[in-house]
């Protein structure tokens, strides 16, 4: 009597139907993989994350938040948060080319995130950049409609379009 030799568990071939889905399912996985990233920085709670830089440019310690704002910006370079935060703490050293620059990087990355635009807003203002601040005060605006400053922020675009005109 010959043996029989026993290769394991005897699965069924896969289907057609079945075969056909399977690239779609990996497709499908491979792009979530992909986004995963961008749906996380949605998410980060950027309060949190920039706490310990505020805490010390809140208490003085510029310098300090500096370095801190920095490093956040090393390792969150897509972030208008951290961007602003550190634009923030540059202006308040009296960098105000760095500053600046912070800011117009913010409103490039995130165009739908208003604290960049109102601080570029203020120092194209002091510049005299009457025509750039008004349009970054108006974008500030409509991103955050509801703020209580609205009127406030209305007279300042008034004022720089009226300057604008009087050159």
């Amino acid at each position: 009597m010959a043996e029989e030799f026993d290769s394991g568990p005897k699965t069924q071939p896969m289907s057609a139907r079945t075969s056909q889905k399977v690239p779609y399912i990996f497709l499908i996985m491979s792009f979530a993989t992909l986004l995963a990233p961008f749906s996380l920085a949605k998410e980060t709670d950027w309060q949190k994350v920039l706490a310990e830089g505020n805490h010390e440019l809140a208490v003085g310690n510029t310098n300090h938040a500096v370095a801190i704002f920095s490093q956040k910006v090393k390792k969150y370079p897509s972030s208008a948060a951290c961007h602003t935060a550190l634009g923030r703490a540059y202006k308040r050293l009296g960098k105000i080319d760095e500053a600046k620059a912070e800011f117009k990087q913010a409103t490039q990355l995130e165009p739908d995130f208003p604290d960049g635009f109102y601080e570029l807003a203020v120092i194209e203002e002091s510049d005299k950049h009457w025509a750039d601040a008004s349009a970054a005060f108006e974008k500030y605006l409509l991103l955050k409609p509801n703020i209580s400053e609205r009127q406030a922020l209305s007279d300042r675009i008034k004022f720089c379009k009226d300057q604008l005109a009087a050159q």
